[in-house]
């Protein structure tokens, strides 16, 4: 198995246990760009545990990706893209956040 794609699996697998030990490892990132009185609130917290499974599933694909064509240009794409989504975590964060808001003031 490529190096790279033992990296990625064991992010995959760091994401995942984050997220089921109940601390999503996206909470240490989104706290930089969240007011600090967002940080107890539920929504805070769901958003932060889907987007730490996302990434899971990110890792994981990837890693496959990385095993399956022995890091070739479709891994190196993959993990480009990965530096892209990254970017956009924060964003995805607040526009999953902005979606789910009303089941929180009316539930």
């Amino acid at each position: 198995m490529p190096v790279s794609a033992t990296v990625f699996v064991t992010l995959a697998g760091l994401s995942l246990l984050s997220v089921l030990s109940g601390r999503p490892w996206t909470t240490l990132v989104a706290r930089r760009h969240a007011p600090r009185e967002h940080w107890c609130h539920p929504l805070f917290r769901e958003t932060n545990m889907v987007l730490s499974l996302l990434w899971s599933l990110v890792f994981a694909l990837t890693g496959l990706c990385a095993w399956a064509t022995d890091g070739g240009p479709l891994f190196a794409a993959l993990a480009l893209g990965n530096t892209a989504l990254g970017a956009a975590s924060p964003w995805l964060g607040q526009r999953y956040a902005a979606w789910r808001a009303p089941a929180y003031r009316d539930g």
